[in-house]
């Protein structure tokens, strides 16, 4: 979804016109919280996915540049943590929210919430620096 297209599902006066009434899962990441109309476009996009049925699917995709700081990044993404019944990780993005390099147990665990059905966790980095 681009910034354009945020902004027009924003100016609506329904939402009854997002597709997700129909879906099963409902995946989303981070990036749409960076600005508004963006934002609550995406906040509400959630809210009508879940009320319809929809598992929801989170995978926070941080990109650093794109937000104005690293503790608003980390406050948004945390902002819809436990909305998700579903959230994949990668390892830079569970050092980023846990200030942990730890790949153990016990780290991604610590995200966990009772709402959250699954919690994967991908070895972005390590895949990168040719570890794994």
């Amino acid at each position: 979804m681009n910034w354009r297209r945020c902004s027009d599902a924003e100016s609506r006066d329904s939402y009854n016109d997002l597709d997700v009434f129909n879906a099963k899962v409902f995946h989303y990441g981070s990036i749409r919280l960076i600005v508004e109309p963006c934002r609550s476009a995406h906040l509400k996009a959630m809210e009508v996915a879940k009320e319809a049925g929809a598992l929801l699917s989170y995978d926070p995709n941080l990109r650093e540049p794109l937000w104005p700081s690293k503790e608003e990044a980390k406050t948004q993404i945390t902002s819809i943590w436990e909305k998700a019944e579903i959230i994949k990780v990668s390892d830079v993005e569970l050092e980023f929210l846990t200030g942990s390099n730890k790949i153990d147990d016990e780290t991604p665990m610590s995200l966990w919430h009772p709402n959250l059905k699954l919690l994967l966790v991908t070895l972005l980095l390590q895949v990168w620096n040719g570890v794994a």
